[in-house]
């Protein structure tokens, strides 16, 4: 396509067209990717399993369909995707995520899509990110939480965690029983350490805030 052609600079030196800047990045990302016209169709592919292949190039560019098998999503999971990209891709994808499985191993991913324009042509960067690990954590996270909230039910024992870098305080359903209220959204955390009196109110700021300052344990 006519798109694909280098031009010459001021100097009279060779230099890349927009697409093939666009194919350049491409080829340079670590995971899988695919460069698709509006219509959906793959003009070229970066394989971390068959490495970079364009149109022209005399390797068939495989599919969409086809590029989404490599993350070994389900048939279903691969007919929900592409209902979704074809819907609203630049909405739907950003709070989607799939799950494959590879070898014997369930590994999670994040698509993405970014719109580029070259010239009046508008063409989408369709990425998949791998978050295994992130969805590990969370889950291992949310089965703690069930656990201690189950334990704190038997026992009648509360508790809460801080996310230091999102300064969110989260509750155990046992919390909000403790202080008679209805589980929903938990306090900001100085709304939280008001329902300490003091002299054990001071006591916990200071040793709250020691342990946030020096990363030490904290109970």
């Amino acid at each position: 396509m006519g798109n694909n052609r280098k031009c010459l600079d001021a100097e009279g030196k060779e230099s890349l067209t927009p697409f093939r800047a666009l194919l350049s990045l491409l080829s340079e990302l670590p995971h899988l990717a695919a460069l698709l016209t509006e219509s959906e169709q793959i003009i070229a592919i970066n394989s971390p399993k068959k490495g970079f292949i364009e149109e022209g190039s005399g390797t068939s560019v495989p599919s969409l369909r086809a590029m989404i098998q490599e993350l070994g999503l389900s048939p279903e999971s691969q007919n929900d995707f592409l209902s979704r990209i074809e819907v609203n891709p630049a909405e739907e994808l950003p709070r989607y995520r799939v799950r494959g499985v590879v070898g014997s191993k369930p590994r999670w991913y994040q698509p993405n899509v970014i719109v580029f324009r070259v010239g009046e042509t508008p063409y989408k960067v369709l990425e998949f990110h791998e978050i295994t690990e992130a969805v590990e954590l969370e889950l291992a996270l949310e089965l703690n939480r069930t656990l201690f909230d189950a334990a704190g039910a038997l026992t009648q024992v509360g508790g809460w965690e801080l996310d230091i870098a999102a300064g969110a305080v989260t509750w155990t359903r046992q919390t909000f029983a403790i202080y008679d209220l209805p589980f929903g959204s938990s306090p900001p955390l100085a709304t939280a350490l008001e329902f300490y009196p003091e002299p054990h109110r001071s006591i916990l700021k200071a040793e709250l805030l020691t342990a946030i300052e020096q990363r030490s344990p904290f109970a």
